[in-house]
């Protein structure tokens, strides 16, 4: 497939002195893309002409694809999909297009209706509480002293794993999008009037939506206006477009970048921090115009850091995430965090267990250096914050449920939840459903974090830093012979059993089990 930027001769220099081409478009399988593909009509006469005949075959199926059939199978995904279809020309210049089915690319944007599967009876589109902690429409307070600024509800590229799924964007077949996200500058006096009244906040992330897509004279008067404010110290600006769009970072017609510059300089004299926080999830998305723009970025001094989502099929390997953080690293772009998939509706397809990024941080650390190393994190349901993916007080592998604490958010007193894909655990739908065996208990002892939780009714497994335990219930014969919750631990001890097996044999409980 061949693919490269076009334009004319006449560009930005590069940091060599070369003269960078005008990048005004990009050839895809010898076609010339200038602008973004939105919605499904525009997409499928671009597939209708990009697609080879046949297309190699998924891992599941030995039978390979024709074009017909993985054009169908995308209009149907499109039907369920909670997000529009659209597409940056750069994007569609780096899937392969004869294996679309299993590129790490397109399972990130593409929806295929053969993909998808029923989802966990805990998902649901806003998973992290955001309208709860919404105090003005447009901005979400849930930290002491940052706030989150949602300035527009449009993105160049949109993310089948979008955790604003349920504001962002187009409304679908499936998603009536809410108004929070739907800001507007006319909303902006209200939100400054917010922040300037509370002097506990110093801390702004003008997000969306993505931030790419505001107009440079509102980043501008946004931006200054932020950093006018005295109580404001640090101001993030979190945007894909490094990563679906970094062109426009290096092309001398577009302002947006000169804004961020500018304001990146002024925060600076006025000894407050500027940040660019973007988003890459795989390797391949870092192609030479990427390079130029990162270090377009690094030659003027702005600060950018990256934001990873742990994905299925993508990028759930410590090879594929070690090779991202090393080449984020050799573009001066600060690995900082790697979030576990938020529990949000629609994309359960593309959720791990918790188990995978423990088992990938374990694996990373120390072979790469400690700075570059971003926090594996969950951003926890219900709107409990961010708390490091280690940090659980009981992962119980058999039902799939992790329980965390935040207690600079809600003082510690509150248990979240977060729940693996059903098919990583034991259970199914019906154990969320119907409360057939009692749930874990919503109160933690006093005892050390990494001690197990103590149940009276329920024979559960924690897992504490690798090693599995199964504590016995008090009454194990308390339910009827036949009863739902009785069959439910005599199937967990058999797993106690299984498990023990698979460790005293020396094996990976988490590679071998599930």
């Amino acid at each position: 497939m061949a693919t490269n930027l076009r334009g004319s001769p006449i560009g930005r220099r590069s940091l060599a002195g070369e003269m960078l081409p005008r990048p005004i478009g990009l050839v895809i399988n010898g076609r010339q893309v200038k602008e973004n593909v939105r919605g499904m009509g525009q997409f499928r006469k671009f597939l209708d002409e990009t697609l080879p005949t046949e297309l190699l075959a998924s891992v599941k199926h030995n039978q390979n694809v024709t074009r017909e059939q993985y054009i169908d199978d995308v209009q149907q995904g499109a039907e369920k999909s909670t997000m529009a279809i659209r597409y940056t020309p750069h994007i569609l210049s780096l899937i392969d297009w004869k294996n679309p089915i299993e590129d790490p690319l397109a399972r990130q944007f593409i929806p295929l209706k053969s993909k998808m599967i029923a989802d966990h009876p805990k998902l649901m589109l806003d998973s992290l509480h955001e309208a709860h902690d919404s105090p003005v429409d447009g901005l979400v307070h849930r930290y002491p002293d940052k706030v989150l600024f949602l300035a527009t509800n449009v993105c160049g590229l949109y993310c089948r794993f979008c955790t604003r799924s349920y504001g962002v964007g187009a409304d679908t077949d499936t998603v009536t999008k809410a108004s929070l996200v739907k800001s507007s500058p006319k909303r902006w006096p209200k939100i400054f009037e917010y922040i300037s009244s509370r002097p506990e906040i110093n801390d702004v992330v003008i997000s969306g939506g993505d931030a790419y897509f505001l107009q440079d004279h509102e980043l501008l008067a946004l931006g200054r206006r932020v950093l006018e404010i005295p109580n404001i110290r640090r101001f993030r600006i979190a945007t894909k477009g490094l990563c679906v769009s970094p062109h426009r970072t290096i092309s001398p017609d577009d302002r947006w970048t000169d804004v961020l510059i500018e304001l990146s300089n002024l925060g600076r004299q006025m000894g407050k921090e500027v940040a660019l926080h973007t988003h890459f999830n795989h390797p391949r998305e870092i192609t030479w115009v990427t390079r130029e723009a990162s270090q377009r970025l690094f030659q003027h001094g702005v600060i950018v850091r990256n934001q990873t989502v742990l994905i299925r099929g993508v990028n759930d390997n410590a090879e594929t995430m070690g090779a991202l953080i090393r080449e984020l690293t050799d573009n001066n772009i600060k690995p900082y965090y790697v979030y576990q998939h938020d529990l949000v509706s629609g994309v359960d397809d593309l959720r791990t267990p918790l188990s995978t990024i423990l088992d990938i941080e374990q694996k990373l650390r120390g072979s790469i250096a400690g700075w570059a190393m971003p926090q594996f994190v969950v951003d926890l349901p219900g709107g409990g914050g961010k708390r490091l993916a280690a940090s659980y007080e009981s992962y119980d592998m058999y039902t799939g449920i992790s329980k965390f604490t935040a207690p600079a958010i809600k003082g510690g007193t509150k248990l979240y939840e977060y729940y693996d894909p059903l098919e990583f655990t034991k259970v199914d739908a019906s154990y969320f459903q119907e409360a057939a065996v009692p749930p874990l208990p919503d109160v933690i002892n006093q005892s050390p974090r990494f001690e197990e939780l103590q149940s009276p009714v329920d024979d559960k497994i924690s897992a504490t830093r690798g090693a599995f335990s199964a504590k016995g219930s008090q009454n194990p014969e308390a339910a009827g012979e036949d009863s739902p919750a009785k069959k439910a631990r005599l199937r967990r001890r058999q797993f106690v059993e299984q498990l023990n097996a698979k460790q005293t044999s020396g094996g990976s409980a988490w590679g071998q089990i599930f």
